[in-house]
C-alpha cells in the first residue's frame, strides 16, 4: 500500500517539480493506516565488528565493536545533542513549583562534561508531575557529590547527596497529589541503564501527562480522541480501546492547519513539510497504552540550537511504524543519536524509516559509516516475524548499501533508499562547449555488487535538457554529458528517480521475497578550461626544473583546440644549449579532457647563456619563460684541494656518512662537505642538527616531496598516509626537516610525528573527526562507540588518536 501511495504521490506534479529544479525526490504523502497486531517484549543490541586495515591503507572509520543499550545522557560540544531533562505538570490548586539541580565537579585537565537543568513549572490542572534527571559524565577522575534539591508547594524540602563514578547519573522523581512529596534517589556508573524518561512509580489515572512540544501533545491529544480544551491523563492513555494508535505529524498537520482552517480536500504534504519537533519527551507514556495496542509514529526532529534529539522517550512504546525525519549525520546541525535506535520496541512494526532533513542537506541521512553501525537494529526488525517490512532510508549519502545483507529474512522485505545523494570532492575537468566524459565511483547494493553504471540523468545542464537519458552511458561506471551548463559548479549525475517511469529511471531490484530501490546521484566538483592544454616541464638530468634568467623554473603551456585532435611538441622542445635525452615519442600525443604535463629532460651542451625557440606549430602558446644555463663556467684560476673520503671506521666520520656527506675539504680555511648530489656545501650551512631525537613521522594526505641536504627537490616522493622512520630532525636553510634516508629530507611541515600504541578508544560523547592537518572532516563518531587505534599524534598542539587513514579522533573525547 505504501509502495502504491508513493507511486500516486510522484506523479505530473512531483515530475514537473523534478524538471524544474533539477532534483531528484521521492517523499510520499502520509495517512494514517491501522491492522491488528499484539504485543510482544523487544531487546535490541547493535553490535558492528570489522577488522582494521594497516596505516598504509586508505579507509574510513571502522569500529571494533558498538553495543547500544539504554545511553546515559551525556553533554557534548560542537554540533553534539543536548539533552533537556525535565518533564512536568501542574496543578491548579498549588502555587508554581521550582525545581534546582546544582552539581559540583572536580576534574583533571582531561575534559569533562556536566549537564544540570533547572525548570519552573506553572499551574494548569490536575495532579503533577515532575521528573528532573541530572546527568555528569567526568572523563578521567571520580567527581564530587551532586546535590538535588526539590521544593513542593506544601513548603517540604527534599535533598539528596550522591557520590559518582567517572560516569554517574542521578534521577529523582517528585509526584505531587494531595500535599504528598515523595523523592527516590539512584546513583548509578555508566555501565547501568539509566533512562531520564523512565515512568515514576506512583503515577494514578488523574495523573496528568504534558508534552514538552505542544504540537506534538496536540497530535496525540487528538490520536487519543480527546477534546482540545482537555488534558492527557494516564487514564485516558490506558483505558484506549482501538488496536492502533496513529500519532503522525503528517496527518495530524494536514488535518489541523496552522492557520486554524478547515482541512482542504485533495491537499498533500511531505514528511519533509512538517514542522520540526523540539522534543519527543512525554512519549514515553505511551507504554501504558493497552498491549493489543501498536503505535504507528512519524514526525520530523528539530535539529536547532535548542532541539532535544533524543529518541529515548520511545523505549518501550509498542510501535506499529516508526518514521523519524531529521539530521543524522550533517555536523553544522544538531544530529540524532543512531545507538539509541537499538532501545526501541520495533517487534511488531511493519514500517522502519530514518530519513534526513533536506532543509538541513541533502544527504542529512545516514551515511556509510551509520548504515553499518545500525544495520544489525534495522536486521533485527526484518526478522521480526511480521508478514512484511517496508525500510525507507532517504535523503541518505550511502554508497554501500552490503551491511543491510542480512534483511533476506524470507518475509517480504522492501528496502527504498530515495534521494540518496553523494558527494566527491574528487574535480572533473571540462573543456567550454566539449562532451565531457567521466567514470562514476562505484555504488553497491545489498549484495556488494556495483550499481553505479545505471545513470541516464544529469542536472547539470540547461533547464531545456532536464529530462531523463540526457547523459550517455559507455558502460562500466563510463559516462559522457554533451550539453553542459557551462555556468555550473558542480557535475551532478545519477538517475531522475520516480518522475520518470522508465526501468532506467531508477534501480529496482529483486531477490527472492526481498526488493531493492534505489534513486541516487552523484556530485563532483568541475574545473573550466578554455582549452585542452598540455604543459612542458623543462628538467635537468638530476630531474630539477631548468631555470630562467630570475630563478623561476621553465614551462610553457601549449593550448590546443577540440578534445582528440593531435599535438607535436618537437619545435617547443627545442631550447639553446640543452640537448633533449627524452625518448622524442614523448613530443607527440592528442589532446584529452584532463590537462597534460609532459616532462623533457635536457643536457646542457654549452655554458653560455641561451634563449628558447619560440616558433609554434600552427597552436596557441601561452609565453614561454626564458631559462639561462645552470652550468659554471671554468675559473681560470683552479685552487688544489684535498679531499678526505669519509669512512665507517670514524664515529665522526660514520654521522656525517649518516647526514648524506660523501667528503670533505677545506677550501680558504673554511670546511665543506660533498653531499650525495656532487655539491660542495660550506659546512657551516649543512645540517644543522635542530633535534637528535628520531622517531616515526606520518605523511599527510597528498604525495609530499624530499629534499637533499642543500635544499634542493629530488625526484623521490612520499605516498599520502604513510609511515617513515626519522633518524633525526636538523635545519637546512633555516627550514626544519625530518630525515628519512642517507640525502633524503621531510619538511616538518608535511607530516606530524606519530606515537605508535595499538588498541581501542571509547567516545565518551559524539566526537568530530579530523584529518591529519587539523582539518575538520564534517563527520564525527557516535557516542559511547568503540574504535581501533594504531597511535596517536600532536595536531595543532591536540592530542590525536588515529582511528582510520587519515581520520583523527581528539584524545579529549575517548577514554
Amino acid at each position: 500500500m505504501l509502495l502504491n501511495k508513493k507511486c500516486v504521490y510522484l506523479g505530473v506534479t512531483l515530475f514537473s517539480a523534478l524538471i524544474l529544479g533539477g532534483i531528484t525526490t521521492s517523499q510520499p504523502a502520509k495517512a494514517a493506516t491501522t491492522s491488528d497486531t499484539t504485543t510482544s517484549p523487544s531487546s535490541s543490541v547493535s553490535s558492528v565488528t570489522s577488522p582494521i586495515t594497516s596505516s598504509t591503507t586508505s579507509g574510513t572509520s571502522t569500529p571494533t565493536t558498538t553495543t547500544s543499550n539504554s545511553i546515559t545522557s551525556t553533554a557534548t560540544t560542537g554540533s553534539s545533542t543536548s539533552t533537556p531533562t525535565t518533564s512536568s505538570t501542574t496543578s491548579p490548586t498549588t502555587s508554581p513549583t521550582s525545581s534546582t539541580t546544582t552539581t559540583s565537579d572536580t576534574s583533571t585537565p582531561a575534559t569533562s562534561s556536566t549537564t544540570g537543568t533547572t525548570s519552573p513549572t506553572t499551574s494548569t490542572s490536575g495532579s503533577t508531575v515532575s521528573t528532573t534527571s541530572t546527568t555528569t559524565s567526568t572523563a578521567t577522575t571520580p567527581s564530587t557529590s551532586s546535590s538535588t534539591t526539590s521544593t513542593t508547594p506544601t513548603g517540604t524540602t527534599t535533598s539528596t547527596t550522591s557520590p559518582s563514578t567517572s560516569t554517574g547519573s542521578t534521577s529523582t522523581a517528585t509526584t505531587t497529589g494531595t500535599g504528598t512529596t515523595g523523592t527516590s534517589t539512584t546513583p548509578t556508573t555508566s555501565t547501568s541503564n539509566t533512562n531520564p524518561y523512565a515512568l515514576p512509580s506512583d503515577l494514578t489515572d488523574s495523573t496528568v501527562v504534558n508534552f514538552a512540544d505542544p504540537l506534538l501533545g496536540a497530535a496525540v491529544k487528538s490520536a487519543l480522541n480527546i477534546p482540545a480544551s482537555d488534558s492527557i491523563t494516564v487514564g485516558a492513555i490506558k483505558g484506549y480501546v482501538n488496536p492502533t494508535l496513529g500519532v503522525m505529524m503528517t496527518t495530524y498537520e494536514m488535518d489541523h492547519p496552522a492557520d486554524g482552517s478547515a482541512p482542504k480536500p485533495g491537499a498533500s504534504m511531505s514528511d519533509q513539510q512538517d514542522t520540526p519537533i523540539e522534543s519527543l519527551d512525554g512519549m514515553q507514556y505511551l507504554q501504558l497504552l493497552p498491549a493489543k495496542t501498536t503505535v504507528l509514529f512519524q514526525a520530523k526532529l528539530a535539529s536547532d540550537a535548542k532541539a532535544n534529539t533524543d529518541l529515548r522517550p520511545l523505549d518501550g512504546v509498542n510501535l506499529g511504524s516508526f518514521t523519524i525525519e531529521g539530521n543524522f549525520s550533517d555536523p553544522s546541525a544538531k544530529e540524532i543519536d543512531i545507538s539509541q535506535l537499538s532501545g526501541l520496541n520495533t517487534s511488531n512494526a511493519t514500517l522502519y524509516e530514518l530519513n534526513g532533513d533536506s532543509t538541513v542537506a541533502a544527504n542529512s541521512g545516514l551515511n556509510n559509516q551509520e548504515l553499518a553501525q545500525v544495520a544489525p537494529t534495522i536486521i533485527k526488525f526484518a526478522d521480526n516475524g511480521q508478514s512484511y517490512h517496508t525500510i525507507e532510508l532517504g535523503y541518505s549519502g550511502i554508497s554501500d548499501f552490503s551491511p543491510l545483507q542480512g534483511v533476506e529474512s524470507g518475509q517480504s522485505v522492501s528496502v527504498i533508499a530515495v534521494s540518496n545523494t553523494l558527494t566527491d570532492s574528487t574535480p572533473i575537468y571540462a573543456v567550454t562547449g566539449q562532451p565531457i566524459m567521466f567514470t562514476a565511483p562505484k555504488v553497491l547494493d545489498l549484495d556488494g555488487k556495483d550499481i553505479a553504471d545505471s545513470y541516464h540523468y544529469s542536472s547539470s545542464v540547461p533547464t531545456t535538457d532536464l529530462k531523463n537519458d540526457n547523459l550517455t552511458n559507455n558502460g562500466n561506471d563510463s559516462y559522457t554529458l554533451t550539453d553542459a551548463d557551462p555556468n555550473a559548479k558542480e557535475l551532478n549525475y545519477g538517475q531522475i528517480g520516480f518522475a520518470d517511469y522508465t526501468p532506467d529511471s531508477l534501480t529496482y531490484e529483486n531477490k527472492g521475497t526481498t526488493t531493492f530501490e534505489a534513486v541516487t546521484m552523484e556530485s563532483q566538483p568541475i574545473i573550466w578550461q578554455a582549452h585542452p592544454t598540455v604543459t612542458i616541464d623543462y628538467l635537468d638530468p638530476a630531474g630539477q626544473p631548468v631555470l630562467n634568467a630570475d630563478g623561476t623554473p621553465m614551462t610553457k603551456t601549449i593550448e590546443g583546440n577540440l578534445i582528440g585532435d593531435p599535438y607535436d611538441l618537437t619545435t617547443d622542445s627545442q631550447i639553446t644549449g640543452y640537448t633533449l635525452t627524452s625518448p622524442t615519442s614523448l613530443l607527440k600525443g592528442n589532446y584529452t579532457q584532463n590537462p597534460q604535463t609532459v616532462d623533457l629532460t635536457y643536457q646542457a651542451t654549452s655554458s653560455q647563456p641561451y634563449t628558447s625557440n619560440t616558433s609554434q606549430t600552427g597552436q596557441s602558446s601561452s609565453s614561454t619563460t626564458q631559462p639561462t644555463t645552470s652550468t659554471t663556467t671554468t675559473s681560470p684560476d683552479r685552487v688544489a684541494i684535498q679531499v678526505k673520503d669519509l669512512t665507517d671506521d670514524s664515529p665522526a666520520d660514520e654521522q656525517l656518512i649518516d647526514e648524506g656527506v660523501r667528503a670533505t675539504t677545506h677550501i680558504n680555511g673554511q670546511l665543506f662537505y660533498l653531499t650525495g648530489y656532487d655539491q660542495w656545501v660550506l659546512a657551516s650551512d649543512y645540517n644543522n642538527v635542530a633535534s637528535p631525537t628520531s622517531g616515526v613521522v606520518r605523511t599527510f594526505d597528498s604525495s609530499t616531496s624530499l629534499v637533499n641536504s642543500y635544499g634542493q627537490p629530488v625526484s623521490e616522493k612520499l605516498m599520502p598516509n604513510t609511515e617513515w622512520k626519522y633518524s633525526k630532525i636538523v635545519t637546512i636553510n633555516g627550514a626544519k626537516y625530518y630525515q628519512v634516508a642517507t640525502d633524503e629530507f621531510l619538511p616538518v611541515q608535511s607530516g606530524v610525528d606519530f606515537v605508535s600504541t595499538k588498541g581501542t578508544v571509547k567516545t565518551q560523547t559524539r566526537a568530530t573527526l579530523y584529518d591529519s592537518q587539523g582539518k575538520s572532516l564534517g563527520r564525527g563518531l557516535s557516542s559511547g562507540s568503540s574504535w581501533y587505534t594504531d597511535g596517536y599524534a600532536m595536531i595543532n598542539g591536540v592530542k590525536m588518536y588515529r582511528v582510520a587513514t587519515d581520520e583523527w579522533v581528539p584524545a579529549s573525547d575517548v577514554i
